[in-house]
């Protein structure tokens, strides 16, 4: 399959994207666009990537947790690769029980001080939280905490703000993917990660085509 084939057939799927999608898309072009131009990243297919990856567009970001706190925490125990992305190893029970229960704990203060109701928001199994699934521990990091103390995961803006705001104290400096590891540990991740990159970077080439924009500005 030539590569013109594979943008075209990738660009109809897209297409079919942007229609289901169509109530919430302008939004998520709009912040995005809004974010990475402020944060002065540079390029928007890093924000798009993760948004892609970490919650299909926004369009799923996991489940309900249980009123009950032992339930929550054996869901994410039992969720677990060969490795994880956390380095935790799978078979070791303990040490994968007392990271789900410290990512809890963490999940926990970020609820409280948001003032949420716990059983009210949706993470996934292990607890990432929002549009862009950051992990509990990851938010209250030192060196990005300060900058997200006021705001929300579940909130689209801000939740593409905490990734850009940890992308650039990562160092991300240029159109590289090595910051990436530092977002999420697995290889399979980074590898997954470059392709969606690779064709975002494309599509934005491509922009005329794809939102018939004069400007050939990405977010018209």
């Amino acid at each position: 399959m030539s590569n013109k084939s594979f943008l075209l057939i990738f660009l109809l799927i897209f297409i079919e994207i942007l229609i289901v999608f169509a109530f919430t898309w302008k939004e998520i072009i709009s912040t995005v666009d809004k974010v990475y131009q402020k944060h002065k990243l540079p390029t928007p297919s890093f924000l798009l990537t993760i948004l892609e990856k970490e919650s299909s567009f926004a369009s799923f970001i996991g489940y309900y947790l249980d009123k009950n706190h032992e339930v929550n925490i054996k869901r994410c125990v039992d969720y677990c690769w060969e490795i994880d992305f956390t380095g935790v190893h799978c078979d070791n029970l303990k040490e994968r029980e007392n990271w789900c229960r410290s990512e809890y704990n963490d999940l926990l203060k970020i609820v409280s001080i948001l003032n949420f109701d716990y059983t009210k928001i949706k993470t996934s199994f292990d607890f990432g939280m929002g549009y862009t699934q950051f992990q509990p521990s990851t938010w209250l990091d030192k060196r990005y905490y300060p900058f997200l103390r006021d705001k929300n995961p579940w909130n689209l803006e801000d939740s593409l703000e905490a990734s850009a705001i940890k992308l650039k104290i990562d160092g991300v400096t240029e159109k590289t993917l090595d910051v990436i590891i530092k977002y999420n540990k697995r290889p399979a991740y980074r590898n997954s990660f470059n392709d969606l990159f690779q064709d975002w970077e494309q599509i934005l080439q491509d922009t005329i085509f794809v939102y018939d924009c004069s400007t050939n500005n990405y977010s018209c």
